[in-house]
């Protein structure tokens, strides 16, 4: 199925918006535009409200204009609540001239558009790419986690998935840096549970380790070391280590007087784990 980018912008800039359209369209993707549109009445809110529910990413043309068109506005809102609502990457700003979009709006996607159109379509459709080949691989859809990545703008992209998560994420990592490391970041960005007590008299740990698409990847040694192309799926894995109030961390729990309450102490960190990654807006 074709990418289909429906394209908000303000009407004294059609032609712009056409342009990127015809450079979308050579790219492979649809773009929906409402140039061939009645830009009044039930018309035009029927054609938007269409293009929102049913388009993959919507393109937002951000300039002077379009800040002060009331259309746009509308187009923009709705698009915002879509992707909050449904946890979508579906907004992204294009901007057309060095202007910022509204604080609301600044966390999301952007590119520049200036002074050139074709590089910052080129990136934004190599960014479309990726996702939808990191969705194919992983079987889930690619959505950002609600909550701020602080990423390392000077490393290179990789995608994260986990059996516990029913979405994909972009993340942005130092290749030369020990993956232990890097799984500690990612670990600490998503705010991972650790240690969970039950009853006082047993814990579980949690332990994070990273995986490639066949087998799990060497703590002490970096990513590029260990062969990882930048834009690579990786798997993040959870061990979950049970362990008793007085006994070293990781030694097994014994006595039957232990045996029911491991297996409730168990099921609780998975539980845990589960709601963890719903509260992240990763969960299934």
């Amino acid at each position: 199925m074709t990418t289909k980018i429906f394209l908000s912008h303000a009407s004294s800039e059609t032609e712009q918006a056409t342009k990127v359209a015809d450079l979308l369209r050579e790219a492979g993707l649809e773009p929906v535009i409402d140039a061939d549109e009645i830009r009044t009445g039930d018309s035009f809110i029927s054609f938007m409200d269409e293009a929102i529910t049913d388009c993959d990413y919507c393109l937002l043309l951000w300039s002077r204009a379009a800040s002060e068109g009331r259309w746009v506005k509308q187009e923009w809102q709705s698009a915002y609540y879509r992707s909050v609502t449904k946890n979508q990457s579906f907004l992204v700003i294009g901007r057309l001239e060095a202007l910022d979009p509204p604080p609301m709006l600044r966390p999301r996607s952007w590119i520049e558009l200036f002074p050139m159109l074709e590089p910052g379509v080129e990136k934004l459709v190599a960014m479309w790419r990726d996702d939808e080949a990191a969705a194919d691989a992983s079987n889930r859809p690619v959505r950002p986690p609600q909550c701020p990545l602080s990423e390392d703008r000077t490393g290179q992209t990789v995608y994260i998935s986990s059996k516990v998560f029913g979405k994909t994420f972009p993340i942005e990592v130092d290749f030369e840096a020990p993956t232990a490391v890097v799984t500690d970041r990612i670990v600490g960005y998503l705010d991972a549970p650790r240690q969970q007590d039950h009853k006082g008299i047993l814990g579980c740990r949690f332990e994070y380790s990273l995986s490639g698409s066949r087998k799990s990847l060497d703590p002490a040694r970096s990513l590029r070391a260990q062969n990882i192309a930048e834009k690579s799926l990786l798997w993040l894995q959870i061990k979950i280590t049970p362990f008793a109030a007085g006994e070293s961390v990781g030694q097994e729990p014994t006595g039957a007087i232990f045996r029911g309450d491991l297996e409730e102490a168990t099921r609780d960190a998975n539980a845990a784990l589960l709601a963890w990654s719903q509260l992240l807006g990763l969960g299934y």
